[in-house]
């Protein structure tokens, strides 16, 4: 982006080291094994089958590669 002093300014995604992804397929999955995001959403695992460690899931999750 082309700021009013004529510099430009560009938005990279660093890695967020308080959120550690293992999720590589996330499109905020940065290469370090940690989230891009500056915050996420939890949300409850509504399938009854999951384990108790599988309860919650990242309801900010969106696929990197779409089709």
């Amino acid at each position: 982006m082309l700021k009013a002093d004529n510099t430009l300014e560009f938005n990279i995604m660093e890695s967020n080291r308080n959120i550690q992804c293992t999720v590589s397929e996330c499109k905020y999955h940065s290469k370090d094994d940690f989230c891009t995001l500056s915050h996420i959403k939890i949300d409850k695992n509504n399938n009854s089958t999951v384990s108790k460690s599988e309860y919650t899931k990242c309801a900010s999750f969106e696929y990197k590669y779409q089709s």
